[in-house]
C-alpha cells in the first residue's frame, strides 16, 4: 500500500453496501524525522510539530541555545 492509496472498509452493522474510505495521513516515525544541526551547540535535532510551520526558520535545539547563540552574536 503506497502513500497516496485509498484506504476502504466495511463497516460492521451497516448496510453491507455501504464502504467508508480515507486517504491515509503521512506518518513520521522517529527515524524518518528531519534533522538540523544546532548552531550553538552543534548537536543534531529533529524536527518537532510545534515547529512545523517555522522549520525552515529554526536554528537552535532549546531555548538555551537560542539564548546562548545571541548571546555570543553580540559580543562578536
Amino acid at each position: 500500500m503506497g502513500a497516496g492509496d485509498l484506504l476502504c472498509v466495511l463497516w460492521p452493522g451497516r448496510p453491507p453496501a455501504t464502504i467508508f474510505c480515507a486517504m491515509p495521513e503521512k506518518r513520521y516515525t522517529k527515524s524518518n524525522l528531519p534533522e538540523k544541526i544546532c548552531a550553538a551547540c552543534g548537536r543534531p535535532f529533529a524536527w518537532r510539530k510545534k515547529w512545523a510551520r517555522d522549520w525552515d526558520n529554526v536554528k537552535t535545539c532549546s531555548e538555551r541555545c537560542k539564548g546562548d547563540l545571541r548571546a555570543k552574536n553580540r559580543a562578536g
